[in-house]
């Protein structure tokens, strides 16, 4: 499935919602830290295209914000094709 297509598919918006809600909307990341920002995103722990039965999984997703999803994945940061 084409990038831009799975971001906007309703299983991928349903699923990104889910892990955002469960983690009130903080970035995990920055929590760590003792830094309350809000999470954008919605990021696969396990890489979805190497684990795809686990795309899906809440438990499999981590709430960031942009900065740091944009530290793991830099080819998905501003001016980069995947968004979310």
């Amino acid at each position: 499935m084409f990038m831009d297509n799975y971001y906007q598919s309703a299983k991928h918006r349903a699923w990104r919602g889910k892990v955002l809600r469960r983690d009130k909307y903080l970035c995990q990341r920055c929590l760590r830290y003792g830094r309350k920002t809000p999470a954008t995103h919605a990021h696969h722990i396990k890489e979805r295209l190497e684990f795809p039965e686990l795309q899906y999984v809440v438990e499999n997703g981590q709430a960031l914000c942009a900065a740091c999803h944009n530290r793991i994945h830099p080819e998905k940061g501003a001016g980069g094709k995947w968004k979310q």
